[in-house]
C-alpha cells in the first residue's frame, strides 16, 4: 500500500512539475496581487494582474511567449478569462487557457492565491 501511494505522489509531482515548467516559460495573467504573490512563491516570475495589463504596465515580450490565463476556478474566474481574451483579442499572442484546468486539478484548489502551500507539499512529498 505504501508503494502505491509513493507512486501516486511521484505521478502528481511530475504533473505539477510539468505545469510549473510551462507557466515559467510563458507570461501568466491572474486576477489579483495575492495570486501574483502565490505564484512567485512557487517560482513563476512573469505574473501580471488584469489591471496591470489593462493599464499598460506590462511588457508582453513582443508575442514571443505563450500567455497563460490563470484565473480562479469559479464563476468570477471564468468571467475574467473572457475579459482577458477580449483585452488581448487585437493581438497575435498565443493564448493558453487549457493549462488552467490541470493546475487546479493537480493542486485541488479553487483560488490561485491558495497555490503555494499545496504546491510545496506536493514537491516535498514526491521525493
Amino acid at each position: 500500500m505504501v508503494i502505491v501511494q509513493q507512486l501516486k505522489d511521484k505521478a502528481i509531482k511530475k504533473r505539477l512539475e510539468n505545469v510549473l515548467e510551462s507557466l515559467s516559460s510563458g507570461i501568466v495573467l491572474v486576477e489579483g496581487k495575492n495570486d501574483v504573490k502565490a505564484l512567485k512563491e512557487i517560482g513563476i516570475s512573469e505574473v501580471y494582474t488584469y489591471d496591470m495589463l489593462r493599464y499598460g504596465n506590462v511588457d508582453l515580450d513582443g508575442g514571443s511567449k505563450v500567455i497563460y490565463i490563470l484565473t480562479d476556478n469559479d464563476r468570477k474566474g471564468e468571467q475574467k478569462v473572457l475579459e482577458f481574451k477580449a483585452l488581448l483579442s487585437c493581438s497575435e499572442y498565443k493564448i493558453n487557457t487549457d493549462l488552467r484546468r490541470e493546475f487546479f486539478k493537480v493542486l485541488r484548489i479553487v483560488h490561485v492565491e491558495e497555490a503555494a502551500s499545496p504546491a510545496k507539499k506536493i514537491m516535498e512529498k514526491g521525493d
